[in-house]
């Protein structure tokens, strides 16, 4: 898993350096920190690692890792599906298919030799609900491929 971490920080070209950690996003609500986030994770998460920013955790018996920078206002929830190399014939294609219709906020994606499972969105902007959602679709987009290639219940119609 340590090797997948560091995969995954080569990926993002986050800085994870601190940010003014109050500021109004104008949504109504406080904007999202660092800290509330990861609050919000080991709420709904076990097993919680932090390693320099990283938050390492287990939702719906997936591995994902939480990749915050609050500098570039971003966020990145990720979870390795498996490497680029197993993907079987036709699965691409699936996939591709399934981040039009069926993975929701959720997308696979690639890099490195891994597919992963992604969520990414602004920091600031971001409720717990948003967050428990998240979790909830990049699980289980992760435990559906190969199968149903979906986040959630709802799925745009096929033409």
């Amino acid at each position: 898993m340590r090797k997948i971490i560091v995969l995954i920080a080569l990926i993002s070209g986050s800085q994870f350096g601190a940010a003014n950690e109050s500021e109004p996003v104008g949504t109504g609500h406080a904007a999202m920190t660092r800290s509330v986030l990861h609050t919000v994770i080991a709420r709904y998460g076990t097993g919680m690692k932090e390693d320099r920013g990283l938050v390492q955790f287990i939702y719906n018996d997936a591995p994902l890792l939480c990749i915050c920078d609050p500098e570039h206002d971003r966020m990145r929830l990720v979870s390795p599906v498996l490497e680029l190399k197993d993907v079987r014939t036709g699965q691409m294609a699936k996939m591709m298919e399934a981040n039009f219709h069926t993975a929701l906020d959720a997308r696979y994606a690639t890099s490195n030799g891994i597919v992963y499972a992604v969520y990414v969105h602004p920091l600031s902007t971001l409720t717990e609900k948003m967050v428990h959602s998240a979790m909830a679709q990049v699980s289980i987009l992760r435990n559906t491929f190969g199968s149903s290639y979906h986040s959630g219940n709802l799925a745009f119609p096929k033409k």
